[in-house]
C-alpha cells in the first residue's frame, strides 16, 4: 500500500495504489477459494499468492480508477450462498439492535473512549 497526499487546498490531491485479495470458504468443498484473483497468480502449488493492483487518484474532485490487470472474479453459487447467508445474519441483528432501542449494542459496534 502507498499512498500520497498533495495540494493541501481546496482542490486536495491524492493517490493510492494497493493490491488486494478477497477470499471465502466453500463449505460444499471445505476450502478457501478466491474472489478476486490476479491474472498473474501462479497455479503451482506453494506459489506466493497475488491480489489485483490498481491505484485511484482524486484531482480537483475527479475519482480515477486504473489497473493494467484484468480483474478476475470468481462469482460461484457457494458464494452467493454464503454471502447471502451473511447478509441475511447481519440484517436480522441490526433489526433486533433497531427494535431494541438500544444502539450501544450494536454487534459490530467500536466506540473509542480515550
Amino acid at each position: 500500500l502507498s499512498a500520497k497526499l498533495s495540494n493541501w487546498s481546496s482542490n486536495i490531491e491524492a493517490s493510492l495504489a494497493t493490491e488486494i485479495f478477497m477470499d471465502y470458504y466453500n463449505e460444499n468443498l471445505e476450502t478457501w477459494e478466491p474472489f478476486i484473483e490476479s491474472a498473474r497468480e501462479s497455479r503451482q502449488k506453494h506459489s506466493p499468492k497475488f491480489g489485483w493492483i490498481f491505484s485511484c487518484t482524486m484531482i480537483e474532485n475527479i475519482f480515477t480508477l486504473k489497473s493494467s490487470e484484468t480483474l478476475n472474479i470468481n462469482f460461484t453459487t457457494p458464494f452467493v450462498q454464503i454471502a447471502s447467508t451473511t447478509l441475511t445474519s447481519w440484517k436480522h441483528d441490526f433489526n433486533q439492535i433497531q427494535h431494541s432501542g438500544n444502539e450501544d449494542k450494536h454487534p459490530f459496534y467500536i466506540h473509542n473512549k480515550s
